[in-house]
């Protein structure tokens, strides 16, 4: 056991054995965590241990008063899912309607409407299985393509602007550039309603998955979903309109009055 105990300080849990590594941080809290309270992966467990050692627990002390030293109170406990194993569930997700007399039951997937989208969105295994984690993912990628095509149609909004003050006359190059513009923020408006980004942040903010703080982020979000899908459609109108007028009209904005020169 000694022999074990010393190739796992070597190997696992020494000092620095984890310093060029990217998640250096996690990986020394979870050698340190397998070497002091055991393994809490799913894979080596089947049911939660009784003394809640799996779970995160309070560190700071709540008062000290007189040498006297109160813990706070742990705010997760250990749960068994038929779905995800075990995992830890926080103490305030609890059925609505509870009273301080009795301790509130805390949800489940049949209990609370919302326990199993949270449960799915948060993808416990890591395996992003459920439909909410791969909504999720899904409009992750769309916000992505959209912040690189609206900086690409505000571009070509400055460039036309250019267009417009110079001297050439360039009708085609101006109606092309409007067009583009107006596909590229057509593109964002579809990303976010037909690809359901606006529909998934819609049920995030229904299932109120996260506290106070993070519920009002995410009712955030949605309004500037919300605001983005708009400007995309209306900049797109805008810019098709000038791509038509820019055939018709393919002056400069300030141009200087003809005269027609008279023989001396």
């Amino acid at each position: 056991r000694a022999k074990l105990l010393d190739q796992v300080e070597q190997r696992c849990t020494g000092k620095g054995v984890w310093a060029h590594h990217e998640r250096k941080v996690k990986l020394e809290y979870c050698m340190w965590k397998h070497n002091t309270v055991g393994i809490c992966m799913n894979s080596m467990r089947t049911n939660c241990p009784r003394d809640e050692i799996c779970c995160p627990s309070a560190q700071n002390a709540e008062t000290i008063a007189a040498g006297a030293v109160t813990p706070r109170p742990n705010q997760y406990v250990c749960q068994k899912s038929p779905v995800v194993g075990l995992y830890c569930q926080h103490r305030s997700f609890t059925l609505p309607g509870g009273n301080a007399s009795a301790p509130t039951p805390l949800c489940t997937d049949v209990s609370c409407p919302s326990f199993g989208w949270c449960r799915d969105f948060t993808d416990i295994p890591g395996l992003c299985l459920g439909e909410a984690c791969m909504n999720y993912q899904r409009s992750l990628e769309l916000i992505l393509g959209s912040m690189i095509a609206l900086p690409l149609a505000i571009l070509i909004d400055v460039i036309n602007v250019g267009l417009l003050l110079a001297v050439n006359r360039r009708s085609k190059l101006k109606s092309s550039l409007h067009a583009a513009g107006s596909a590229l923020k057509l593109l964002v408006y579809l990303f976010c309603i037909a690809g359901g980004v606006q529909d998934f942040v819609g049920l995030a903010v229904e299932h109120r998955c996260w506290n106070e703080q993070g519920n009002a982020r995410i009712a955030q979000a949605e309004m500037h979903v919300k605001l983005s899908t708009s400007t995309a459609v209306g900049g797109a109108v805008g810019s098709l309109c000038l791509s038509l007028l820019s055939v018709r009209w393919s002056n400069r904005l300030v141009s200087l009055p003809y005269a027609r020169g008279r023989a001396q």
